[in-house]
């Protein structure tokens, strides 16, 4: 412990201001240590959270529910009033943030931008965005799809180059298209954990192909009509300042567009969330806002990542920021 507390000091102490962090060698995650080459396995990343849950009383490990395999569903909590349940988290008045990464296993780029998130709090960095929130994350949501790796998956994504999940769960289901009709267990365990925490703000992490851009990550949102005037009173202007934050950090980002014929770029593009049986599509519908968050599958796999968590950070911050207005 005495070692920890002087690597966590001389951390803080040597620190540029500005700068990303860079953790002490024995504190890097899996994708860290292996150069960005590769993401943990199920196995390995639930290691990694075990220890940061020993390291940081603001967390608490959990699971809400088993996949068609029999696999935990992970679910991490983090509140500075050590709010582990939905009533404890209610009658703390602050709201609740839930971001879901790898419903498709292939696309894995949130659960590494969470860990990095989660070990920076762990070590004292960035514990100021739970001063008026508490997060729930998702590490990985296809758990069996996750453990079915391959580097020849998704051929035109640009890592991890070592091999990433499969996109289906074990019974063959998107399970990014199950929101309706509940098919598979992972589903119904997610929506359960909606209803029992009733989260007040959702995220949703992918990679897509899409269009070619500059952009390294992407995002969409649902706004008014099919967002309640309340939502879209938060979400829109809370949009503007989350992107233009993460700009400022020397990211690229930009709305997530689909080329309306992708022979002819000149004809224009499109860009949605998507019908209710989309998880950003269906949480508007329980009067949530979600974001969709599509990182750009040719960029390398360090800059997907660390994008992803500054994306992540400056929402967590623009929440911390107006509480009361996500909570009317």
């Amino acid at each position: 412990m005495k070692r920890t507390l002087l690597l966590l000091l001389a951390w803080l102490a040597f620190w540029p201001a500005g700068a990303e962090p860079q953790a002490p060698k024995d504190w890097q995650t899996w994708t860290e240590s292996h150069d960005f080459r590769s993401t943990g396995s199920l196995d390995e990343t639930m290691a990694f959270l075990r220890r940061l849950d020993f390291a940081m009383p603001e967390m608490h490990l959990t699971s809400f529910g088993t996949s068609g395999q029999g696999r935990e569903l992970p679910l991490v909590i983090v509140s500075k009033d050590q709010a582990f349940t939905p009533a404890a988290a209610a009658a703390t008045g602050k709201p609740v943030v839930l971001i879901q990464n790898g419903i498709h296993a292939g696309e894995i780029d949130g659960k590494d931008a969470s860990l990095l998130i989660l070990r920076d709090m762990a070590l004292g960095r960035g514990r100021e965005l739970l001063d008026h929130a508490i997060l729930l994350i998702i590490p990985v949501y296809n758990v069996d799809g996750h453990e079915r790796v391959s580097p020849y998956w998704r051929p035109a994504q640009n890592g991890p180059v070592d091999g990433m999940g499969f996109r289906a769960n074990a019974a063959g289901l998107d399970l990014n298209r199950d929101h309706l009709k509940l098919n598979s267990p992972e589903a119904r365990a997610v929506i359960n954990l909606f209803n029992r925490w009733r989260p007040h703000l959702h995220v949703d992490n992918h990679v897509t192909n899409g269009a070619h851009h500059d952009w390294v990550l992407t995002y969409a949102f649902v706004k008014a009509p099919q967002a309640t005037p309340p939502l879209a009173a938060w979400v829109e202007p809370a949009m503007d300042r989350i992107v233009q934050a993460t700009r400022n950090r020397g990211h690229a980002l930009g709305p997530y567009v689909d080329l309306l014929d992708s022979s002819d770029p000149t004809r224009g593009f499109s860009s949605y969330v998507g019908r209710p049986w989309y998880a950003t599509g269906y949480y508007p519908l329980r009067n949530v806002p979600s974001i969709l968050v599509e990182n750009h599958a040719p960029k390398p796999y360090r800059d997907r990542v660390l994008t992803n968590r500054a994306f992540l950070e400056e929402i967590l911050r623009e929440v911390n920021r107006d509480p009361d207005g996500l909570l009317d």
